[in-house]
């Protein structure tokens, strides 16, 4: 199953509750791809995609582990 494979790969599952952004990480990051889009201005589909695929190397591990950690899941 898909828990095993993960954990196969010396990787944690977490079970995160149902919809709620205030407990939801990953609402943290999509915020900070959006901010980093807007600042951009792209005025053109290809800027946009290219505004968008420039955000996702903005999004450090250490993002992730504080979005984690502000959404109250102790890493």
């Amino acid at each position: 199953d898909i828990r095993e494979l993960i954990e196969s790969h010396d990787c944690s599952v977490r079970y995160l509750p149902t919809y709620s952004p205030d407990f939801n990480p990953i609402e943290l990051i999509f915020s900070k791809i959006k901010s980093f889009i807007k600042a951009r201005r792209p005025r053109e589909t290809s800027k946009l995609l290219e505004a968008f695929v420039d955000s996702l190397f903005t999004v450090s591990q250490l993002d992730v582990l504080n979005a984690f950690r502000h959404s109250g899941y102790p890493l």
